[in-house]
């Protein structure tokens, strides 16, 4: 569903696919060597070493949120990790 959404706007990020995952993986890696205080900022931005703690559900959210994102990029961005585990991670929200 979320394919055919980016799809019909003439994007195609199909990210279990493992070229994509691949292409991405690159282009991360050359990105926070180029561009090392982009992702510093993004590192602390979406609190990545810094969870959020409060009592309200909205803050909670949107700091996971946050969170996720980096998480993301971070996880694309590992060697350790063979590319059809990654791809395997995102065919479950097709």
């Amino acid at each position: 569903m979320k394919n055919e959404l980016l799809q019909q706007k003439g994007l195609n990020m199909n990210l279990s696919n493992p070229q994509t995952i691949s292409q991405l993986h690159n282009e991360l890696n050359k990105a926070s060597k180029e561009f090392p205080l982009m992702f510093e900022f993004l590192e602390y931005f979406c609190g990545l070493y810094t969870p959020i703690l409060s009592d309200d559900p909205m803050t909670i959210v949107y700091s996971a949120g946050k969170r996720d994102v980096i998480l993301t990029i971070k996880t694309l961005m590992r060697t350790d990790v063979p590319i059809n585990q990654i791809t395997s991670i995102f065919k479950k929200y097709e």
